[in-house]
């Protein structure tokens, strides 16, 4: 088991390169860990501890009753879901002295029925499943997509360089890398939101499966908490689903003959499971409205080459606006993997590629200049200076 832990932990630990943002860290490593580890404490408590404790006629069957009652145990609940619950209300009643004779009685009863109890013996796959669909857009966009390309464009910063040419070389790979393949870019981005609405599109999903599954709502939750500490927890909707008390007909053959006897049950590891369930649907709310903050910010940076151009400036220290003049006109797939190779580089190294890139850029681009009512093209504005400058230096006569 551990084994499993350590190969599954090398896929969600930070890696020396990032290729996503703190946004999508939450989906792949916080909340992975948080479902692995509840998962791993509701296993070994069930397979190695004692999840289930019964009420048994001597203690010399007490074990066999409580493995026989683990998958037979039932409680009572009401037949309309919306009901609301009655003071007198019990999971546990009506209790019968021959087999099923609580079940025969509740099958009679408009109010309510008994209910089996499947789920309990499940719910550590079910985290297995939830924490592999967190995982996914992680895996598409690491292993399948970006395919080490941030990696392959910032392994050479990642040593110390002792001359500014040092430096100069590197961005001149970068930057004709980024100049030949600009309409890759744009497909590359996509796909890195494309993950990033598959996050928030699965938290959404899971977070309204909860509140339907387990009966949450924020309006009830504080009343069920005060509730569930006073009363035992057995007048919350979520104890249908993860009750901590049950009812098991047993029946017994001895010497004299067969006897029915019912049997109640404490599970004592629903206790946990039913915390771990509402600290997760709290978990996905605030996850989900994170996550649509991102998709928000993901909308402003496509929509404004000016608001792209503040992200770059902020990854970089001390990027002028005349550095990015000419960059905050590149796609918006240059932009997104310049940004991306940021997060790897120091601040003064990212700051030097910027200013490359954008000196590449001008003199490449003809820029248009206005100058005393005159357009002058890039190429002429340096005979332009030195004009200006040789009538300055001319005195007048």
């Amino acid at each position: 088991m551990f084994e499993i832990f350590s190969q599954i932990s090398s896929f969600i630990k930070k890696g020396s390169v990032c290729v996503d943002n703190n946004v999508f860290s939450l989906h792949y490593r916080l909340t992975v860990i948080l479902i692995f580890m509840f998962s791993f404490i509701v296993g070994s408590r069930k397979y190695f501890g004692d999840p289930i404790d019964c009420t048994a006629p001597t203690s010399d069957i007490e074990k066999i009753i409580d493995n026989y009652c683990w998958f037979n145990c039932y409680i009572k609940v009401p037949r309309d879901p919306d009901a609301p619950f009655e003071d007198n209300y019990h999971p546990v009643l009506p209790a019968g002295p021959n087999k099923r004779e609580g079940v025969k009685e509740l099958e009679n009863d408009p109010q309510y029925k008994a209910k089996f109890l499947p789920e309990y013996q499940w719910i550590e796959f079910i985290l297995f499943i939830q924490a592999v669909l967190f995982f996914f857009p992680r895996y598409l966009w690491r292993y399948c997509w970006e395919n080490g390309r941030v990696k392959a464009l910032t392994a050479s910063y990642q040593t110390f360089a002792l001359k500014q040419d040092d430096d100069k070389e590197k961005n001149k790979d970068v930057i004709s890398y980024l100049r030949k393949n600009k309409y890759d870019h744009f497909e590359y981005s996509w796909k890195f939101i494309v993950c990033e609405v598959i996050n928030f599109a699965n938290v959404l999903t899971q977070y309204i499966l909860l509140q339907r599954c387990l009966g949450l709502s924020w309006d009830d939750l504080v009343d069920d908490l005060i509730w569930s500490v006073s009363n035992h927890n057995v007048h919350s909707r979520i104890n249908q689903v993860f009750p901590n008390l049950a009812k098991c007909d047993v029946l017994l053959v001895q010497g004299a003959g067969a006897t029915h006897i019912s049997q109640l049950c404490v599970l004592p590891v629903n206790v946990f499971t039913t915390k771990s369930y509402i600290f997760l649907w709290i978990h996905f709310f605030v996850l989900t409205i994170i996550s649509g903050l991102g998709l928000i910010y993901r909308a402003a940076t496509l929509i404004s080459p000016a608001f792209r151009c503040l992200i770059l400036k902020r990854n970089g220290r001390g990027i002028t606006d005349d550095c990015v003049r000419a960059v905050r006109n590149l796609g918006y797939g240059e932009w997104f993997i310049l940004c991306l190779c940021g997060k790897n580089m120091d601040p003064i190294s990212f700051r030097n590629l910027v200013k490359d890139y954008n000196d590449e850029l001008v003199a490449a681009r003809p820029s248009v200049a206005l100058v005393d009512g005159e357009k002058f093209f890039n190429a002429d504005l340096g005979a332009l200076h030195y004009r200006k400058n040789s009538e300055k230096s001319t005195p007048k006569l």
